[in-house]
């Protein structure tokens, strides 16, 4: 399946698609950072698929794709060229359905795009030129039916009628999607390779700090809902920098990270009206570091080994190889030094590590 995620110009769409493919794509704040659009494949977890591979042990276990497309944003005018519209559209068209991101808060520090004003605008924008563009492919369709009428087959006639239909809905300003069809029409209208027919889920991009919040409170959330109610479409409300900061971790911070998302004291401190920016920084993230600061104390001597090891394959001159010079020549009074030196550095790391526990978590007294 191949979704293609667009949007009007820094909204947020390369920060979404990093955040689901981590294919580190390139975002700036500015409009146009994208133009040739970033691909990226995601697999679908299934436990259904893991219990049937531990069953069965095959050789390959291939999981479900998703191929995600990062489409330039999209301007007024598009569908007549404008930002080398003509273009974006036919990236658009090769997808099978479309995620549409929505800017839904104000930050002066982020450039806003002229056509940009608010969710419900900027939506009705990326509409207005998918429904324009449409409207020029279903006119094209229908003169052809209707000059075909005359072979007697009645497929150019229900293509004339289906036409008609579609020209009608269209020019009320309304994704074909929306337009009642039966089964033999909708078969037709799939030959037709149609923008708004595609199945549209509304991504709703909002501040960290408004994460947690009413949802139907924040900017323009709740004016989405009732397109997306409109449309039979789905509404996703997600804060698309978190999403890539956290996608960015490693597997294990990850994991340990959204398992303290899901505390109680989360929840708690939620409750008490913080935002989720606050609830991150001074909560979330200082218990997840718990288990990173632990393990920091056993790199100490690991580095100090790995001098060792390093230094005496590559003939590197150091306190590595220097230790080993001297257990050659039974040099025992720098051997000792050396164990002294790691050793210390190995309590030095203790009692550094108990120092920011206590820094870390206010629940740990030194005594």
């Amino acid at each position: 399946m191949k979704l293609g995620v667009v949007g009007l110009p820094n909204v947020g769409k390369s920060t979404l698609f990093n955040a689901i493919t981590k294919a580190g794509a390139e975002c700036a704040n500015y409009p146009f950072c994208t133009i040739e659009p970033n691909v990226g494949v995601v697999a679908v977890p299934d436990e259904r698929l893991d219990e049937l591979s531990a069953m069965y042990h095959p050789k390959k276990t291939t999981p479900a794709v998703i191929e995600f497309v990062d489409i330039a944003g999209l301007v007024k005018g598009a569908s007549h060229g404008e930002g080398l519209g003509n273009k974006f559209l036919s990236h658009i068209r090769e997808c099978e359905a479309i995620v549409h991101v929505v800017r839904c808060f104000e930050d002066p520090d982020i450039i806003r795009h002229a056509d940009s004003q608010n969710p419900q605008h900027d939506i009705e924008t990326i509409n207005l030129e998918l429904i324009a563009a449409d409207r020029e492919t279903v006119a094209k369709r229908a003169e052809r039916a209707a000059k075909m009428l005359k072979s007697g087959e009645k497929r150019f006639a229900d293509e004339a009628a289906l036409g008609e239909k579609l020209l009608a809905h269209l020019d009320n300003l309304q994704p074909v999607r929306t337009c009642p069809m039966t089964d033999k029409e909708r078969e037709i209208a799939r030959e037709w390779f149609l923008l708004t027919t595609k199945p549209v889920i509304y991504a709703c991009n909002i501040k960290e700090d408004d994460l947690g919040k009413d949802e139907d409170s924040l900017p323009g959330v709740a004016d989405v809902k009732a397109i997306a109610a409109g449309e039979n479409a789905k509404v996703l409300v997600i804060s698309a920098k978190i999403e890539e900061d956290i996608a960015q971790m490693d597997d294990e911070e990850r994991d340990m990270f959204l398992e303290e998302m899901g505390r109680d004291y989360v929840r708690t401190a939620r409750s008490k009206g913080l935002t989720e920016g606050e609830v991150l920084r001074r909560h979330v993230l200082r218990n997840a570091l718990l288990p990173i600061i632990t393990s920091s104390v056993a790199v100490i001597p690991m580095l100090f080994m790995g001098s060792l090891i390093m230094e005496n394959f590559f003939g590197i001159p150091g306190l590595g190889s220097y230790t080993l010079d001297a257990l050659g020549a039974q040099d025992f009074s720098i051997v000792r030094t050396m164990v002294f030196l790691g050793t210390l550095a190995y309590i030095v790391g203790l009692i550094l590590t108990d120092l920011v526990y206590a820094w870390v978590d206010p629940r740990i007294r030194l005594s």
